[in-house]
């Protein structure tokens, strides 16, 4: 593709009335060349977050993966969660990505991961009860063990999972690559 299209411009270009199709002629693309388009993140949907070691990390959101997926596939796209587990503070699951471009089926498989988020003690009544009343080896001893909320973790490693099976279609490469994304 030789024009750079905006995301309006991307939706507007995928339609199917002959109409549209008409209008964007010289700017109508197929499904399968979106995948192409998306290998180069724009700029403003890359994040970045603290990982391990202190070092920071570029990332995407989930829902930028998945609207391209939408884009690409004209919203022909599953994710199937094959497993799960839970590994102390995580939660991991294995599924797959199955795309339909043009009537021909694509999966890519692939593994998620999320951690645990817990409460903190002072969201924790007896807790904060007894802190309020000077208690303070209760707050020292106490170690939380109520996650927030286990569904939470398990969501989020699925859209992990999807996340890095897009990637092998070369969705978001250049910014799991390391390569850079300016």
């Amino acid at each position: 593709m030789s024009e750079v299209l905006s995301s309006d411009d991307m939706y507007l270009a995928m339609c199917d009335t002959d109409s549209l199709k008409e209008s964007f002629k010289s700017r109508c693309i197929i499904p399968s060349d979106v995948l192409l388009y998306f290998q180069q993140t724009q700029k403003e949907f890359v994040k970045k977050r603290k990982g391990r070691g202190g070092r920071e990390y570029n990332y995407i959101e989930g829902w930028y993966v998945k609207q391209v997926l939408n884009f690409a596939t004209k919203f022909q796209w599953s994710s199937f969660i094959d497993g799960s587990l839970r590994d102390g503070d995580f939660i991991i699951v294995w599924g797959r990505v199955e795309i339909t471009i043009e009537d021909q089926k694509y999966t890519q498989s692939a593994y998620g991961r999320n951690e645990i988020k817990y409460l903190t003690c002072d969201k924790i009544k007896s807790v904060k009860d007894a802190c309020a009343k000077g208690d303070k080896s209760i707050c020292k001893l106490h170690r939380c063990e109520q996650p927030v909320d286990i569904g939470d973790a398990y969501k989020s490693a699925h859209t992990d999972m999807i996340k890095k099976a897009a990637n092998n279609w070369g969705i978001a490469m250049d910014v799991y690559s390391g390569r850079d994304t300016e």
